[in-house]
């Protein structure tokens, strides 16, 4: 398989979106990338190149954002990640603001913001939380984050 670098994908000098938990403790990172069916394999590689090159700190949560899925691991040490979701169906709401066939990594990174940021306030309840992410909950990333922060880094 060709490295995703070498395939149009670019290592990250610090990662997109931090989230913390509400004493501070940094508990997942997520990545943005505008590639369009990069596929499993693909993230699998460009997730094991980031720990390898140490351009993403070793957290418990991990989350690669593609226009089209989303995918989550639990632990550095696993390979695979525990579960993918179609991007639409993780970010509902916040998905449809984006413009038809948006090409901006960064439009997909402020919505992926938002939709964290959201998620993170403590205000919602518990019905509502599921009803949004069911799959942060059963990987159990969202007790985690509840009443944290979101801290989206910027290029220099």
């Amino acid at each position: 398989m060709t490295d995703p670098v070498e395939r149009g994908g670019t290592m990250p000098s610090m990662p997109d979106i931090l989230i913390f938990s509400p004493d501070r403790q940094l508990e997942a990172v997520v990545e943005v990338k505008n590639r369009r069916n990069a596929g499993e394999e693909w993230a699998i590689q460009f997730r094991r190149n980031l720990l390898a090159h140490g351009l993403i700190p070793p957290v418990e949560y991990f989350l690669l954002v593609f226009p089209d899925t989303v995918y989550l691991w639990r632990g550095t040490e696993a390979e695979q990640p525990v579960t993918s979701v179609p991007t639409p169906e993780a970010l509902g709401r916040f998905f449809d603001v984006l413009p038809a066939g948006s090409s901006s990594e960064t439009s997909l990174e402020l919505v992926v913001s938002s939709w964290l940021q959201t998620l993170t306030a403590a205000s919602m309840t518990e019905e509502e939380s599921a009803e949004v992410a069911k799959w942060l909950v059963d990987a159990g990333l969202y007790e985690r984050i509840r009443g944290g922060h979101v801290e989206r880094r910027t290029a220099a």
